[in-house]
């Protein structure tokens, strides 16, 4: 049976990695270490869960996307 995706999202290298290591058993998981690396792992794999760090740090907007504050 296929693992299902896990994307965790969060500045901190060491909790991304912590939390990889508690739920890889259950999870195929994805790392994403800031809002556009989230964005495009969230694209390109639709991820059935997403643990997001709310206090992430901001990145520039890129050209065609704003984020709102």
């Amino acid at each position: 049976m296929t693992k299902p995706i896990l994307l965790i999202v969060d500045d901190d290298e060491e909790i991304r990695t912590q939390m990889k290591w508690a739920l890889a058993e259950d999870y195929e998981i994805l790392l994403a270490g800031d809002r556009a690396g989230a964005l495009e792992a969230f694209s390109a794999n639709h991820p059935l869960v997403v643990l997001l760090d709310l206090g992430c740090r901001r990145v520039p907007p890129s050209p065609r996307k704003v984020w709102p504050r």
